[in-house]
């Protein structure tokens, strides 16, 4: 039987989840953590990513090589961009955008650097045909839009998740980001594990729940984060995709 992976960067994000595990197996692999186990007849493994979009690719790439997952399911906090996404909101990503690939125009030494012109661009390789690296897997998220609203107390948004090693605190920045490309929230591991995932065409998904948002003054709260794990726990019950 192929296991789902479960994957939060902290412990913080995780810790939930882990306290449900049964049968509960450590394996270190290249300095990172994965936790095999249970819950009821699923096989899942916890995987502690770390902090950041290197990492997020290296555990997810770990993951995969190691124990052939089902699907993968990328969990955890996020910064809300926006002003209707309020703190314990949830946010699915249809698709992520990465706000830290980026280009920036000529100019003459001397000319300081402006970041205003500083464009968002993907970068690809010319023989690189695949179109599809920064979406979720349709089944994953037919499954979330149905499931997650009836879980979830707290208000549900499907669509773009702003993702990058950055923690953006300038509110025109972030407005910039949500008018432009429609981004409902931030965080730094989704497009690691997109990338890699739909390079190996393994179902993945990211489901996040907004900690802050820095546009209304809601402050960081890292605690909320166990929240986000509750409804996960019963997402996972609820997945039933083919080997």
């Amino acid at each position: 039987m192929k296991p789902i992976i479960i994957q939060g960067a902290e412990s913080s994000e995780i810790d939930y989840l882990l306290e449900k595990l049964e049968n509960k197996e450590e394996i270190s692999i290249g300095n990172y953590l994965f936790f095999k186990g249970n819950y009821e007849k699923k096989e899942v493994i916890i995987s502690k990513t770390k902090v950041g979009e290197i990492n997020s690719a290296s555990a997810t790439t770990i993951a995969i090589l190691n124990f052939s997952p089902k699907c993968i399911i990328n969990q955890g906090t996020a910064g809300g961009h926006g002003k209707n996404i309020h703190k314990g909101d949830l946010v699915i990503g249809e698709k992520y955008i990465q706000i830290n690939s980026l280009f920036s125009n000529y100019l003459e030494e001397g000319k300081g650097s402006n970041i205003e012109n500083w464009v968002i661009q993907e970068y690809k390789s010319k023989d690189d045909v695949t179109q599809n690296y920064n979406h979720a897997n349709k089944d994953l998220l037919k499954l979330a839009k149905n499931v997650i609203p009836h879980i979830s107390k707290n208000p549900v948004h499907i669509g773009v998740i702003g993702s990058g090693d950055m923690w953006n605190k300038e509110i025109d920045r972030i407005l910039y980001l949500n008018e432009k490309f429609e981004t409902l929230c931030e965080e730094m591991e989704t497009a690691g594990v997109y990338k890699v995932s739909n390079s190996f065409n393994v179902p993945a998904i990211s489901i996040r729940i907004v900690s802050n948002n820095e546009i209304l003054k809601e402050e960081y709260e890292p605690s909320i984060a166990r929240k986000c794990q509750e409804i996960i726990y019963e997402f996972i019950k609820r997945i039933d995709l083919k080997e």
